[in-house]
Formats: structure tokens, sequence, C-alpha cells
């Protein structure tokens, strides 16, 4: 049988598979063709991380629907300790990325986002308000922003969680807290800490907890990927 499959970015393809193949089985195949490690592969089906025991038989997936292939940046073979910092200080850091487009540029909050990268993230079955806060944070990079809300970064809020919690008073959004300071000389260390390929949330998380100190926090990124490697 052949699964239909969408990236993020909106690239569809389809692979062949047998009915009594599990997920995992596939997800090592198809990192064998993408030379990465099939732990860093992931398979979002209507909202559902897809886990590697499932058979593919079992998913009676309907004709037509496509399941979105999300290749993840995280070392993930290794947990690793949990490190309390304050999450809106990723809107602060602008995308990695060399190519910017123009409308990624001078957004406002209020600014509505273009639906051609709302799109690709609505396909992760998630709804549109947390596609929105995530594009913000990512600065409107598509990749950048679903990974944000695959790894939870982004609170997932559902329609009906909105309105029960909307006049709660210990309702918190964490996007919503005020932003993290950070100077113009640390968003320049973050972006040379970034270029050893590790996550931002994984880079933000260390440059706080080493009190921002750059040589301090590349160190321990260094280490994060010796014990990875």
């Amino acid at each position: 049988m052949k699964l239909d499959f969408i990236t993020v970015t909106g690239s569809e393809f389809d692979i062949e598979t047998q009915p009594r193949e599990t997920v995992g089985q596939l997800k090592k195949r198809m990192a064998e063709d993408y030379k990465i490690q099939p732990e860093n592969i992931r398979f979002i089906l209507s909202n559902y991380d897809l886990p590697d025991s499932e058979k593919i038989e079992s998913l009676n997936i309907i004709p037509g629907t496509k399941i979105v292939f999300y290749k993840t940046n995280q070392f993930v073979t290794r947990e690793r300790p949990i490190i309390d910092f304050d999450v809106s200080a990723i809107s602060q850091i602008p995308p990695t990325s060399k190519v910017r487009h123009s409308s990624r540029v001078n957004k406002r909050e209020s600014d509505s986002p273009n639906y051609e990268f709302l799109a690709p993230l609505m396909e992760l079955g998630f709804n549109a308000l947390t596609c929105e806060k995530a594009l913000r944070s990512a600065n409107y990079n598509i990749e950048d922003a679903a990974n944000l809300i695959l790894s939870n970064v982004v609170e997932i809020v559902n329609e009906s969680d909105n309105n029960q919690h909307s006049n709660a008073n210990n309702f918190s959004d964490p996007l919503e807290c005020p932003d993290e300071e950070i100077s113009s000389k640390e968003k320049a260390c973050i972006r040379r800490l970034m270029q050893t390929g590790i996550d931002l949330s994984v880079v933000l998380a260390m440059f706080f907890s080493c009190d921002r100190d750059e040589q301090a926090t590349l160190m321990t990124l260094r280490s994060i990927q010796e014990d990875n490697f």
C-alpha cells in the first residue's frame, strides 16, 4: 500500500509500505534514504504523534489523507535535565536562516500571519491560535515554528480549553510574559552559539544557566554534542 506524506514546508511525496510494517520500521527505511537517525523522524497524523510500535494496517488512514513528515534537529539519544528559562526570550532572537521572506520583517504582534505560513503548520493538526503563536515566536520561519510546536515550547491551546480558561485569573501564556531582556551583544553571542547546530531552546537554556557567559555556554554545548555522538 502507498502512504502520502507532506512536510511542514508543503512538499509532498509518497512511499510504498507493507500493511504489517510498523511505524518504527518505516522510519528506519526512510532514515537510510535521508541519511539521518530514525529517532529524529516523527509522523504526525491528525494531531497524533504516531508511535513506533503502531502497525501501518491499524492506522485506518482515509484515502487522500496525508501524514506530516517532520524531521527534528534535536539530539534525542540521551534525556537532558529540564532547565527553567523564560520562553518569551525566543521571540527576541532573529531567525538564523540567511534567507528572509519579506513578510517576516517588521511584523507587529497584532498582525495576522500570512496564510502561506499558517497553512503548512495547520496541516500538523493544531489550531490556528497555536500556529500563530509559534510563527511569531519563530519570526515567521516555518520550520522553526514547527519545531517549537512539536517540542511543546509553544503552549498547545485547544479551542474549548481556550474558552474554558479565558476568564481564569491563574491562566498564564508563556508567550505573553514580559520579555527577557537580551542585549544586542548577547544576541550576537547566541547567534554564534547556534552555529553548533544545537536547537535554539537548548542554546537559550544553557546560555541563561551559564549566567550568559558565551565561553561557558560553548563548553557546555560541546559537552552535550560529545555525549550524543
